[in-house]
Parts: C-alpha cells; structure tokens; sequence
C-alpha cells in the first residue's frame, strides 16, 4: 500500500505561502495529530488532501470545475494558482507528485521520482501551462498524442490512467489509499454505510471494535429502502435530481442491542433506528470506527478532522494507540485534528507527531511541527500549551 510522507499546500483557502504537512519522517510515525485555535486551519489541510484526491480521480469526468478556492486576503492572489505536491512513497520507490491550477485550467503538472542510484529526484514528465511536454515525458508515456486529448482543466495523470500507465497507477493507488472524514461530515456518510456493505469481515471487525470501546451494540444492519415518487414530490429540486433519489434509494441502519429481564439474563434483542435512536458520541465513534478498523486493514491513511468531538477521553487515546501499537501491522496512518490537549500525554504523543497550525497577522494559516519549538521532553507540554508558551492557541482579550 502506498505511503503519503507529505503535502505542500500553497494559496489554498487560509493558505497562502507554501506549507507543508509532514506526515512520515525516519522514524516512520504512524501518527500526526495537529492543534490549533479554531479557524487556525487545521480543517484546510484535510480539504487540501480531499481536493488532491478529488482532483486526481474525476477530473477527466464530463463538465468538470476545477475547485478553485484561493486566499483571498493578498491582492491578487484570486488570479494566481493554486499549487498542491504530494510526497509518497509506494513499493519502495519514492516520488513527488505536483499541479498548479487557476478556475480555468492546469498551469503545471510534474510527476518525480527518487533515483535509487544517485538519490537525486529525476523528472518523469513536465507538463507546462502552454501543454508542451518534457523530453523525456515520451519514454515513460506521456506523450503528444496523450496530451492533445487531455482538456486544459484535466490533470494529464487522470488521462493516463485511462490509458493503464504505470506511473500514472502509482499516483491512484496513493489517491484511493486516502480516507478524509471532514468534521461536517452528514452522520453516517455514504462511504462508512459502502465501508460497511461491501466487506461483512470488516463490517464484523468495525462491531468488535465498538464491543471493545464498552458500546452495547451486537449488530449492525444495512437496509435498502426504497424511494417513491410521492415521498420526493414536495421537495424543490429539479426533476432530474429527483430521479435519482429515486433511482438511488436510501439505506435504513438499525443497531441490535440485547433485552434482560429482572435477573439481567439475556431474553431476546431490540433493533434501535440508528439516526433516531442512537446516541450521538454512538453515531461519531460508528462514523470513525468503520475506516479506522479499513485503514488498519489495509495499511491506508485515514485523515479525520474533528477528532474526538462527542467522544470521551479514552475512546480518543484508544484509537490513537490503535496506530502506534503492534496490532498496525500493515502502516496504516492516522491524521487528526483535535482540540483534545490530554492525547498529548494519554496517548503518549512524541514531539515530532505534533504539529501546529495557525494564523499569522496577515491572517494566513501557517504550518508548525513542534520539535522546531525547542521543547524539552521533561516539559509539561500539554499544560505549557494551553498556556500560550507554544503558540497556536487562541488570543482571548479582556475586552472586545
């Protein structure tokens, strides 16, 4: 499975001078938890991820708009591109994947790779804002022809892939190894009830996890329910968004839980409605259980932003300590944005998996790992935090 070692973020959002967010050093950390104020811009860095991955998948679709989202408190900054590099490593060789974008279309694209022979990065294809090519990019099968069939707003790695180019497959494989759970996620997305749904093994890890976490639930259960034309006629959408409610359908969860009677023996079950029913930190830890338990299946990167809203303390240190023990054999990393100061010492945080995030007084996010803060390790650091000696905490006023 690949692995993500890094993301440069620049004129994205509250982004404005390239950041990066490193995720992987030689100590090979399996960790990255990033503090900060609110609207520091913890939660950009996740969209950032979500817009690479996005972008590398479905760009090639049909009526395509690239996200332009620039920073927006620099003049001129709306009409410069957006530029975004990933740093990933798969079956042992390394590679640096970068694009450029305006509303309009792709201004630079490059693809690298680490040379085993001289470490030097050498350049597998360079795509320039006029489209023109490399000359090297032909051997390796970015080509003219590929090139004039690719749209000026299409990444030419997507072109590539439908064309089964190796190098192009890499950069997929890394992009679909990425599970970004956004804290304004709708409960229970689209993508836990598919989590659920197409692996019964997983779905069955997923409820031995919750057992674990000392939630009651012995069952999930995924139901198809059908959606008629009556049910959508009230609402104001346009007839095509309609038919595909209904083509689509919707999914019912329900939760078994187990009935005792007056001796607290086991009698029977009850089925409770997941959204109605449920508790809320129950439907959180459900929403973050499913790709937590897939992720650490499958040596894949989970990024979640929110961590630890509605959940305790102990649940939070427990998943972290799901990726820095023995049972992540396969790599898997976790990503979080939290304002939980006490993983900092429950889960045994080391300074070089914290990182900070926040604004300057030109309002741009800026990207901080602690071990460049001079901490000592003896350091109460969760306490030295909160009280603003590393920064990254918010500004409180005695007056407005």
């Amino acid at each position: 499975m690949p692995r993500l070692h890094s993301i440069e973020i620049e004129n994205y959002r509250s982004f404005y001078t390239r950041q990066i967010l490193e995720l992987d050093s030689k100590s090979n950390k399996k960790v990255t938890a990033l503090f900060g104020p609110n609207s520091g811009g913890k939660s950009n860095t996740a969209r950032a991820l979500a817009v690479v991955q996005e972008i590398v998948i479905s760009s090639a679709n049909a009526n395509w708009i690239l996200p332009h989202e620039p920073f927006l408190l620099r003049q001129g900054a709306s009409s410069e591109p957006t530029s975004f590099t990933i740093r990933f490593e798969h079956s042992g060789r390394q590679f640096a994947y970068s694009f450029s974008y305006t509303s309009e279309r792709i201004v630079y694209e490059e693809l690298k790779e680490k040379s085993q022979n001289t470490n030097k990065m050498r350049v597998i294809f360079r795509r320039s804002k006029d489209n023109s090519l490399n000359a090297s990019a032909n051997k390796h099968g970015f080509n003219a022809t590929l090139m004039r069939k690719t749209r000026k707003e299409t990444l030419l790695i997507t072109k590539a892939f439908e064309d089964n180019n190796k190098y192009a497959g890499f950069v997929f494989d890394l992009a679909y190894s990425l599970i970004i759970i956004p804290g304004d996620m709708p409960h229970f997305s689209d993508i836990v009830v598919d989590i659920l749904r197409d692996n019964p093994r997983l779905k069955e890890k997923t409820i031995a996890l919750m057992r674990r976490c000392d939630f009651a639930i012995r069952d999930i259960e995924l139901i198809d329910v059908p959606i008629t034309e009556e049910m959508v006629s009230f609402l104001p959408l346009p007839d095509s968004i309609k038919r595909e409610f209904i083509a689509g359908g919707a999914t019912a969860i329900t939760t078994t839980h187990i009935v005792r009677d007056a001796e607290l023996t086991a009698v029977g079950s009850a089925k409770f409605d997941f959204d109605s029913q449920e508790s809320m930190g129950t439907k959180k830890f459900l929403e973050t259980a499913a790709p937590i338990v897939d992720a650490l299946e499958q040596g894949k990167t989970v990024y979640i932003d929110e961590f630890g809203a509605f959940l305790h303390p102990t649940l939070s240190k427990t998943i972290v300590s799901l990726f820095k023990s023995n049972e992540n054999q396969s790599g898997a990393q976790l990503i979080l944005n939290t304002h939980n100061t006490a993983l900092m010492s429950q889960a045994d945080l080391a300074r070089e998996e914290i990182v900070f995030v926040e604004k300057n007084l030109s309002e741009e996010s800026v990207i901080t790992p602690s071990y460049k803060k001079s901490i000592r390790k003896e350091e109460a650091f969760a306490k030295r935090y909160l009280d603003g000696l590393y920064g990254a905490v918010p500004l409180i006023r005695e007056r407005a």
